[in-house]
């Protein structure tokens, strides 16, 4: 289980604070995302700066369980 929180304009915009889901990389989590909770668009979140378990990741990085990632727009 991946744990997932959004900060800034994504949190306020989409009205969620964090999530717990199953995804494998970035790319499986935002697609996941992205179908379940519309109001979490692809393109807003691409913009948004990403960090797992502290650290800048990309579209391509991998995920194992007990990770966190976290969203932050790009003004906060």
């Amino acid at each position: 289980m991946i744990e997932v929180k959004f900060y800034g304009l994504i949190r306020l915009e989409s009205g969620i604070k964090s999530l717990h889901v199953e995804a494998a990389s970035m790319k499986e989590l935002y697609l996941l995302l992205e179908s379940k909770h519309p109001t979490l668009a692809f393109d807003e979140l691409k913009k948004s700066i990403v960090l797992v378990n502290g650290k800048r990741a990309g579209m391509n990085a991998r995920l194992c369980h007990g990770d966190v990632v976290q969203f932050l727009s790009p003004s906060a």
